[in-house]
């Protein structure tokens, strides 16, 4: 009988939704070309890789079953694991540009005592609304050996030229320094926002209490922002192990795969070799990887 009772409550709670739906037919149709062409060029293409990483494919030819050969093959590949370790250091050198710097930078830009705020905001957000191809564009002029503006200052002052773009560690950093400089703008809103939400009345009770700057930083300002903070770290980490435009205008993946990033080895793979089968099993413990990240980062963060 409890059974009985459950399907028909069920059945009444189906009939109620459809219901719901038939009386707000156009509300689903106006949101319905979202989830049509996610469905389509989203999720159709999710499961279709999936399903490609358990075949030898180049793209053209009649796929042939492979079963898990595409992932026994991929970790014993040498020069994925150089890429692994290459997008690690990369983002090990990032994080501290992406979630610190901007911190700093947003509570100098949230003193009243700053003339002209708004214009130093906008010019330090600038960099975000400029697309990334530019950007590296540009900075590919800057590196320049022979022309570059980096080099001639560099000379000016009496050091020696680096070859920017040609040395295994200054190609690095010259990725280094593009993506900080490119990205700081809008983690810095993201702060500036956060900053802007603390109630003055906290801060006014600890300078009557007799707090200094510094303790009203780390004792009220930080565990505020806590929020904020977790959330840089996470867009970071995540932007970080699939960094691909720069890396491939740059440098592309040169000098001596030192600048080839865990996504450029797999479009590589994928549209030079023609491994299409292999290059969605490599998307996949790419997309592992970032989903363990992600989990281990919000674990930490999260408050008790």
């Amino acid at each position: 009988m409890a059974a009985i009772a459950k399907s028909l409550k069920d059945g009444r709670k189906r009939g109620d939704v459809w219901k719901r739906v038939r009386q707000n037919w156009a509300a689903y149709v106006f949101i319905s070309p979202f989830y049509i062409s996610f469905s389509i060029f989203g999720l159709f293409g999710l499961l279709f890789a999936f399903y490609v990483s358990f075949h030898r494919w180049d793209g053209l030819t009649p796929m042939r079953t492979w079963g898990v050969q595409n992932y026994v093959e991929l970790f014993g590949d040498q020069k994925f694991f150089k890429a692994i370790k290459t997008t690690a250091f990369l983002l090990a050198m990032d994080f501290p540009l992406k979630v610190g710097t901007p911190l700093v930078l947003a509570v100098m830009l949230n003193s009243k005592r700053l003339r002209g705020r708004g214009f130093f905001r906008t010019g330090y957000y600038l960099p975000e609304v400029t697309s990334s191809v530019v950007v590296t564009i540009v900075f590919g002029a800057l590196y320049n050996r022979n022309s570059g503006i980096f080099n001639y200052v560099l000379s000016s002052v009496g050091l020696s030229p680096i070859a920017w773009l040609h040395d295994t560690f200054w190609a690095k950093m010259s990725l280094v320094i593009l993506s900080g400089w490119w990205s700081q703008g809008y983690h810095m809103i993201i702060y500036l926002a956060g900053l802007q939400g603390i109630p003055q009345d906290i801060i006014e009770a600890a300078i009557v209490d007799g707090a200094s700057r510094l303790q009203i930083f780390f004792k009220i300002t930080m565990p505020l922002l806590r929020p904020m903070i977790i959330f840089t770290s996470l867009i970071t980490v995540n932007a970080g192990l699939q960094r691909f435009a720069e890396p491939f205008l740059l440098t592309n993946g040169g000098p001596a795969y030192a600048t080839q990033t865990m996504i450029l080895y797999l479009y590589t793979k994928a549209f030079k070799s023609f491994r299409m089968g292999y290059s969605s099993a490599m998307g996949y413990v790419i997309f592992a990887m970032i989903f363990v990240f992600s989990l281990i980062q919000l674990k930490l963060g999260k408050e008790d």
